[in-house]
Formats: structure tokens, sequence, C-alpha cells
């Protein structure tokens, strides 16, 4: 997801690395451009994270955030510091995003997106293994670049439905493209001097699936209970559970103050998300001319934001203004120098930020761009969980 952004901050990337491979000096104290308050951040809370990660051009957002989600899990767990294959889950997912595809004739989104619940998914069926075992590109040092894999598996699947009776021999076409391209998925690999199977792997690391639930905070949908969302990045038609706002935001505190991290599901296609400057906020002043200095300054302080409302929620997701385009890894709270609570955010466009990779991100634009959040049932305050059927 957010393939065009990606390629942005790609290049940005690029030039940062031909700077440091120079010797020269980047200057990362400060976190905005134009003249005024630079913003400077005080971490409140912050809970273990792995190192950021790079999907460089590759629509598998969906992937990096939740698997940096699980590493934040099993460091909690006390199980240790695991560096999780991304590219194991997008090889399994890959095939059944296509017979969905072609299940229902091409009535639905065929995207190399997807949300958290398809890695969870992923674990209990196929299992896990560690980037050692399967990076899913040539080299440790080479890029993820899906572009041409993307645009074959769209083709070969169209190809197959015009085709009409398409049969089982597909399957295997599709499985071989994924091998030439990410490599095959090993059957048995060495971690720790111990021999593993993805299944095995994944039931040594102690991690559930089943303890993981997705939650979303939209008006036309009973409270406490779970519907389908609607997002064409929901192929698979999973449950979301629906609770107010106030408890969707209670719920990502609650999670962070006791040591949980949380899997992010939202929007980032607005300006006001600016991963060079490592922020997003949601202004009440709309820029006029986003190449001036009025722009710049958007993200210098004082800035006064939006007062969201679960009205406005509804409205800009029913209107397409806020969208599901990336998933993000949220892992603690901190302030600005005006005490504003921003939720810091690991994403996975590498670390060429003024913040290592991380966000900023004001609870503002949490409360309106968070379309949905993956979250440990055990992180859920008691008198919600009830509320949603689940047991403390």
């Amino acid at each position: 997801m957010r393939r065009m952004k990606k390629l942005k901050i790609y290049f940005i990337n690029s030039l940062a690395y031909a700077i440091v491979s120079l010797g020269l000096i980047i200057a990362t104290s400060s976190l905005s451009y134009g003249q005024g308050e630079r913003n400077r951040f005080t971490m409140v809370i912050q809970n273990a994270a792995t190192p950021v990660k790079d999907q460089a051009m590759s629509s598998t957002c969906w992937s990096f955030g939740t698997i940096s989600f699980i590493e934040s899990e099993l460091l909690r767990m006390g199980k240790g510091k695991y560096d999780l294959s991304e590219m194991f889950i997008v090889h399994n997912i890959y095939p059944e995003k296509s017979e969905n595809y072609i299940r229902w004739h091409g009535k639905v989104f065929f995207t190399p997106g997807g949300q958290s619940h398809d890695v969870m998914h992923v674990i209990n069926e196929y299992g896990l293994v560690p980037e050692s075992a399967y990076m899913g590109k040539e080299s440790p040092r080479a890029e993820h670049n899906h572009t041409f894999i993307d645009s074959l598996m769209k083709n070969i699947t169209r190809a197959v439905l015009k085709a009409g009776r398409p049969g089982h021999s597909w399957k295997s076409a599709i499985n071989k493209l994924i091998d030439i391209y990410l490599g095959p998925v090993p059957e048995t690999f060495e971690y720790h001097e111990q021999t593993y199977t993805p299944l095995t792997f994944a039931a040594s690391t102690g991690l559930n699936p089943d303890d993981y639930v997705e939650i979303t905070s939209y008006m036309d949908h009973p409270y406490y209970q779970s519907y389908v969302l609607d997002s064409k990045y929901n192929w698979s038609h999973d449950f979301y559970y629906n609770v107010p706002l106030n408890d969707f935001m209670e719920i990502m505190d609650y999670s962070l103050k006791n040591g949980y991290t949380i899997a992010w599901d939202g929007d980032v296609c607005e300006d006001e998300f600016s991963f060079e400057n490592a922020i997003a906020v949601v202004p009440q002043k709309e820029w006029n001319d986003k190449s001036s200095t009025e722009q710049n300054n958007t993200f210098l302080y004082p800035v006064k934001e939006v007062k969201v409302t679960p009205e406005l929620r509804q409205s800009t997701f029913n209107s397409g203004k806020t969208t599901i385009d990336h998933i993000m890894h949220i892992t603690g709270i901190a302030t600005d120098q005006k005490g504003k609570k921003f939720y810091y955010t690991k994403n996975s466009w590498g670390e060429f930020n003024g913040a290592g990779g991380y966000m900023y991100l004001s609870e503002s634009y949490i409360k309106l761009k968070t379309v949905a959040f993956m979250i440990n049932k055990a992180a859920i305050p008691e008198q919600i969980a009830l509320k949603l059927g689940f047991s403390k």
C-alpha cells in the first residue's frame, strides 16, 4: 500500500544513503521545515521494539507493521529478540488472494495490500520463520521490489478468469511465479542449532494468534459487536469489534501504559502526514498554497487542530476522505514542548527521517485517521472487555 509515497521516500532514502557514504553529516535534531519553533518531543511511554525496516518498493506494510508488532509481543512475553520474515507471510498469502479472486469471478479487489489478520492467519495455517531462513530477496543488501510480480499476478489471475472453467493448474503457475521472484519457502531450517519447520518454529515462540483482535469505531454499526469492515484490503471478510470513540482511545492508551503495543491501520494519504518531518497532524486551517511556507509551518507550533467527533470520523470514512492505506506499529506516547500528546509510531519506510524512521502522530490524527488497530485481548480494559464478551 502507498506505493507512490513509497517511491518518493525511496529516492529520499537513496539520497540520504549516498550522503552518508560520502562521509558527510546529516542533521537529525530538527523534525520540521520552515521558520518558527521546532518540534521537541519527550518520551512518556516507550515500549520495546525491534529495529526499523524498509519495505522499499513493495505494498507489504501490512506484513511489516504486523510482524513488528509480533516481535514486540515476543519481547514483552520474555521470549527474546526475534527478526521474523515478512516475506514468508507474503509468499503464503498471495496464492490465497488469487484463489479468492477467481472464486468470486473477479468481483472482489485483487491487490497486494492486506490487513493484520492476514498475518495471524498465515501463522495459524503455515507457521513462521526467521528472516535468516527466508529473506524473500536476493541478498540482505537488496531492496524489496514487487513492481513486476504484482503486475504479473494481476495479469495471470485475469487471464485465468477469461479462459473460463479454470481447473486447478493455474495454482501451480502462481506458486512457481512467487517462488521465482521471492524464492521457495523452506520446509525445514536451522535456527540456534535446532531444526524447525515453519509450524514448529511458530509453536516454539509461544505466540497464540487467537489472542489478538482488531478494533474499530464507527457509528453505522452497533457498538460492542463485531462486523465485517468495509475495505478492499479486508479481502478475507474478517470481523472487527466496534466500540465508541472514547473506548477506542482508552484501549490504545491503556495498552501502551501496560507494556503492550498496537498494530495501527489507517490513512497516511493526507499531506499533513509528513514522513520527512516525522509528524502527522490535523490542522484546522487548510493550506491555500501547498508549495509555500504555509505548508511547512503546519509542522511547527503552535498549531490548532480539528476537534474530532464520532460524527466526523463517520463522515470522512463514508466520503472516502479517510481510507485504509497503511499499517504501522505504535510503541509509545510522547509529548511536545507544550505538553501535547503524540503517539510514537514505528514506520517501515527505512530510518532516513528526523526520528530514525519513527513518526509522531497527534492525538487528533489518531482519532480521525485510525480506521482500526490490532491488539492483544489482554490489553483491553476489563470493563470494555466484558462488553465485548472477553473474559479477563
